[in-house]
């Protein structure tokens, strides 16, 4: 019913009400219905409820079980005041989520809402949900295998990661199979054109929350890098967690105004058992080998993905001996992504960032150190996005389709109107 037939209503009983009281001429009367008129609830200005939908593609052709989604919806100024006041609907149904205020209008209403869930869709499959809003908007669901966070003074418990706030040492441990973190590099590197290797200065670290949640969690870390003309680099880091897979996303930037960097890596000393090690790299001939002494090592290297002039080369080392192990052709394709196991099995995987003379690269050791970085001729920033899944054996069952799962996720949009109403730029496909 309109809002103004209710009122009408209301006077209408409102003076039947003060006719019935005079007739029995009894003040008590008047003043218990009038109090009773008052306490019936009329419909609250703004208690609007609004619903856009959300749209899911699946473009690599490879089946998803339970796969984090990740999205951001847009919103006009003051259409959503605080993201609790969000829900998200499959088939009508509300399903677990995580929602975070990424940016805020100058009044502090949501800008960019991010949406964490998780999924199953097949190969090139669609779908699609509503994201209801509103300031009566609550969501009433949480997921059945939540992230934990338990937040110390010196670490950060993610579920079953743990990770110090000074990021060096960075990763502190894992727990998804009997995991443990070896001794090495572990976090950050930037590393100069005389092949100089200078970790962060732990003391400059600011870590911060970026998106808290049961269904994901994303840490933030920023501060300095000091270099040996005395330099300091600025960096940021941040970390994405998902509650329904035993992956963690790293994305990392350094700005070098002055070209003081060759490039940067992202450092894990894994611990996946005894030697032998046996490696992978994502080739269309699948390219293996394995890793017998702590001395051995091998090397991938890839150029840029705009530069297809040259080849990639994984490289070996053995006995203080280097050598090429394989080269491409012209026909052979790369996906940079790869596992090393024994006992256990971490598979990693890189995403390039840099475009022009730039080559990206893995490597491995017998000690179980496990480098992902670029090097270029010259930029003024450095950014790489890397990830590492910790999976059980057989690889084949346990990693399945995930390292080309984590280098292309799926694809989340909203209406192309959504974003003009919105008042943000829309995104590139």
């Amino acid at each position: 019913m309109h809002l103004m037939g209710l009122i009408v209503v209301r006077l209408e009983t409102y003076v039947a009400i003060i006719s019935c009281s005079m007739a029995i001429k009894h003040f008590t009367y008047v003043v218990v219905c009038f109090l009773l008129f008052l306490t019936v609830p009329l419909p609250l200005f703004g208690q609007t409820v609004a619903r856009t939908t959300l749209y899911v593609d699946e473009t690599q052709g490879i089946r998803r079980f339970f796969y984090p989604v990740e999205a951001r919806v847009p919103f006009a100024s003051g259409e959503l005041s605080d993201s609790e006041n969000v829900r998200l609907l499959s088939d009508g149904t509300e399903i677990p989520a995580t929602y975070t205020a990424l940016e805020a209008w100058p009044d502090g209403s949501v800008q960019w809402l991010g949406v964490n869930f998780n999924m199953s869709i097949g190969p090139l499959g669609a779908a699609s949900f509503e994201v209801e809003y509103g300031p009566s908007v609550r969501s009433v669901v949480t997921a059945p295998r939540g992230l934990i966070v338990t937040d110390d003074v010196d670490s950060v418990q993610v579920g079953r990661i743990r990770l110090s706030k000074g990021g060096d040492p960075l990763l502190q441990s894992v727990d998804f199979g009997g995991e443990t973190i070896g001794v090495g590099r572990n976090g950050l590197r930037v590393h100069d054109h005389d092949g100089e290797i200078f970790p962060i200065d732990v003391s400059s670290v600011v870590f911060d929350f970026v998106r808290q949640g049961d269904q994901f969690v994303e840490v933030y870390y920023t501060g300095l890098i000091p270099l040996s003309s005395g330099e300091e680099l600025p960096f940021e880091m941040s970390i994405g967690m998902p509650n329904s897979k035993s992956w963690f996303r790293v994305l990392v930037s350094v700005d070098d105004p002055n070209d003081h960097v060759r490039g940067l890596s992202f450092d894990t000393p894994v611990s996946v058992g005894a030697l032998p090690f046996v490696w992978d790299f994502g080739t269309d001939r699948w390219t293996y080998g394995s890793l017998r002494n702590i001395t051995d090592e091998v090397q991938l290297f890839a150029p840029s993905r705009t530069d297809s002039t040259r080849p990639w080369e994984v490289e070996t080392q053995r006995d203080d001996r280097r050598e090429v192990y394989e080269v491409s052709t012209g026909d052979s394709t790369l996906s940079m992504w790869g596992h090393v196991q024994s006992e256990r099995v971490v598979a990693f995987a890189m995403e390039p960032q840099s475009e022009g003379d730039t080559m990206h690269y893995f490597s491995i050791d017998g000690r179980g150190q496990l480098s992902m970085g670029e090097e270029t001729v010259a930029a003024r920033q450095h950014r790489i996005v890397v990830y590492q899944h910790y999976v059980s054996l057989p690889v084949q069952i346990g990693a399945a389709t995930s390292p080309m799962s984590m280098l292309y996720p799926l694809v989340t949009r909203v209406d192309s109107e959504r974003y003009i109403d919105s008042g943000v730029e829309v995104p590139s496909f």
